[in-house]
C-alpha cells in the first residue's frame, strides 16, 4: 500500500548557500500571525533583495529561520514608536520633541 504525503504549498523563496529556501504557505502565514503590524510580503521580498546583493553572507538552511525571525523582530523596532519625548526651552516657550528620530516638534 503507497502512503502519499501532500507536499505543501510553496509560495516563495529565498536565497542559501547551495540553494534556495523554500517558504511554503504556513510558515509564511505563522509568521504573518507572529507579527500582525508588519508588511510580511514587502519584507520577504526586501531579504530578497538583500541576500541577492550579499552573496557573501548568503545563510545555510539550518540558519534561515533566524535569520527571517530576526529581520522581521528589527522591522518591527524599526516602525514602533519609541514612547521616548524630550522637553527642550528656547526663547519662544517649551517644546517636546517626539518621536524616534526627533523629527518632529509639537508645543
Amino acid at each position: 500500500m503507497k502512503v502519499e504525503t501532500q507536499k505543501e504549498q510553496v509560495v516563495g523563496s529565498l536565497p542559501i548557500k547551495g540553494g534556495v529556501y523554500e517558504i511554503t504557505a504556513k510558515y509564511y502565514f505563522d509568521k504573518a500571525a507572529e507579527f500582525p503590524d508588519i508588511d510580511i510580503k514587502m519584507q520577504f521580498m526586501n531579504m530578497w533583495s538583500w541576500l541577492n546583493a550579499n552573496k557573501s553572507r548568503l545563510k545555510t538552511k539550518r540558519g534561515m529561520n533566524k535569520f527571517i525571525t530576526g529581520w522581521l523582530i528589527r522591522s518591527r523596532e524599526k516602525n514602533a514608536p519609541t514612547g521616548r519625548k524630550k522637553i527642550i526651552n528656547c526663547a519662544s516657550g517649551p517644546y517636546e520633541i517626539v518621536g524616534q528620530d526627533e523629527g518632529e516638534i509639537w508645543s
